[in-house]
């Protein structure tokens, strides 16, 4: 596989709907979302882009949701710096509360461990980040992390018809490679965004949303013996900066801006339209020890993404449902040396998706059916200044997603999904024509006074026609609904 290609690919960014959070039914039928009609599969500004000035008018009720997961990845369809074996454990606290007159309150808060089994060399968190640079060691070992995450969202009505929000979160990680460099590192993430949402007539809003985003790991690497350890900075695929020390410390920075307009109408009884669109500048900055006393810049990257999508939906009937979209995203990043000012590495990433699907609830029989079908084109240029590497090339993408669902009576409800999806280029690992088969399941457990067990469990295979190797995830996700707390 070829690395010059293998950054790019990770970076790009899928304009995935249902980003909000785990919609449990969307996920027990193979992803399906826009087609189905569901009151959490939402096209407002908040369904779309996280937009919390609108939560006031998207949520009316209280509820707490308690949502503990665990995700399991391997195979030797991989990139050079990969782990063999991915496992992460998580347990979320999602509780809404509205305040009638004052606006509603969001929170959630959560716990994550992530093991990382045989990573070879790298002691970066994302090696495969869309930078020119990044840092190894010279050993294989395992890696693990594990902290908090939180935040805080708030949103209120300033006048009738328009509506105010901001949202807080802060993550910290901790990881750890156990052997050798014993590379510690500390993972921090924060963010800050506000939105505005006004009416312009009854069934038309218009929303506003500013983010920002700024995160920084620190890897430290020293021997438990008190002797020299080795930290290889790389410029490119084979240019590379050797630190020798009895202990190291390496940072990466980065910054991020976002602002985004969203559009949410019901033009005509039953339908839906949904839009985002937006612009999302970005900047890394490498940072690493010079003369054993002071820090040395060694160079740094900025990106700027701009993106669109458009959602419609559409009920036909009381048991049918249409949906349709379509998505743009380009990204356009460059890295460059610090103390020349050399242009290290330069690419750019564009990619159009169009889908449809519907769902239909048969009458005589508590049976729902639903499929969809989307296709997309993706093209790429990279100029690999460093290492002279130049790569041109396209590819398209089909997927179908198809799901039943069935009510075995008034306390429960059991569905399953099948996806397929033929990738032209696969944007995670970097090989043409790739094959994915997933197969989901889950259900619903409606307990007196309306609290509700939900479960969901998805497996996946990836397949590269050029290669025998292959990949294999296993998701699980449970979710207790409780409507007081």
């Amino acid at each position: 596989m070829r690395r010059s290609i293998l950054f790019l690919f990770t970076i790009v960014i899928s304009l995935n709907f249902c980003a909000e959070a785990q919609i449990f039914r969307s996920l027990g039928l193979s992803g399906i979302s826009y087609s189905l009609s569901d009151p959490e599969v939402r096209l407002t500004p908040f369904g779309l882009a996280r937009n919390p000035a609108t939560i006031v008018s998207d949520e009316q009720s209280t509820y707490l949701k308690i949502i503990p997961s665990y995700t399991s990845e391997q195979g030797e369809y991989r990139r050079l710096y990969d782990p063999e074996v991915v496992s992460l454990s998580s347990v979320n606290f999602r509780g809404l509360k509205t305040l009638g007159e004052k606006g509603t309150f969001l929170g959630e808060m959560g716990y994550v461990y992530e093991y990382r089994d045989q990573v070879y060399r790298s002691i970066m968190k994302d090696p495969y980040s869309g930078e020119s640079f990044f840092m190894t060691d010279t050993t294989k070992g395992n890696i693990s992390y594990n902290g908090p995450q939180m935040t805080g969202m708030y949103s209120w009505y300033l006048t009738d018809g328009l509506s105010a929000g901001f949202s807080v979160s802060y993550g910290i990680l901790s990881g750890l490679k156990s052997v050798y460099t014993y590379a510690k590192t500390i993972y921090r993430n924060a963010a800050l965004s506000g939105g505005l949402a006004y009416d312009l007539t009854d069934n038309t809003m218009v929303a506003v949303k500013l983010a920002y985003g700024d995160s920084q790991e620190s890897v430290e690497a020293s021997d438990v013996n008190l002797l020299d350890v080795e930290v290889w900075d790389f410029v490119g695929e084979t240019y590379t900066l050797r630190n020798r020390s009895q202990s190291i410390t390496q940072k990466v920075k980065r910054i991020q801006y976002e602002t985004s307009l969203q559009v949410y109408s019901t033009p005509v009884q039953g339908l839906e339209i949904g839009a985002n669109a937006g612009y999302s500048p970005k900047s890394a900055t490498f940072i690493t020890p010079y003369m054993s006393f002071d820090e040395l810049t060694l160079g740094y990257s900025q990106s700027a993404d701009i993106f669109g999508e458009v959602y419609g939906r559409y009920m036909i009937s009381e048991n049918s449902t249409a949906g349709a979209k379509v998505s743009y995203n380009h990204i356009n990043n460059w890295s460059k040396n610090n103390r020349n000012n050399l242009l290290v590495w330069e690419w750019n990433y564009s990619g159009l998706i169009a889908g449809a699907g519907t769902s239909y609830k048969l009458t005589e029989v508590p049976l729902l059916m639903a499929v969809e079908f989307e296709t997309a084109f993706r093209n790429i240029d990279s100029s690999k200044y460093i290492d002279r590497k130049s790569i041109t090339d396209n590819g398209a993408d089909i997927t179908l997603r198809t799901g039943l669902e069935y009510e075995v009576n008034s306390d429960l409800t059991v569905r399953g999904g099948y996806r397929f999806s033929q990738k032209g280029i696969d944007m995670q690992y970097g090989l043409k024509d790739v094959t994915q088969n997933q197969f989901s399941f889950g259900c619903d457990y409606y307990f007196r006074g309306g609290s509700i067990l939900q479960f969901c469990g998805k497996y996946s295979n990836l397949t590269p026609s050029s290669s025998g190797a292959s990949r294999s995830v296993w998701e699980g996700f449970c979710q207790i609904k409780l409507n007081t707390f």
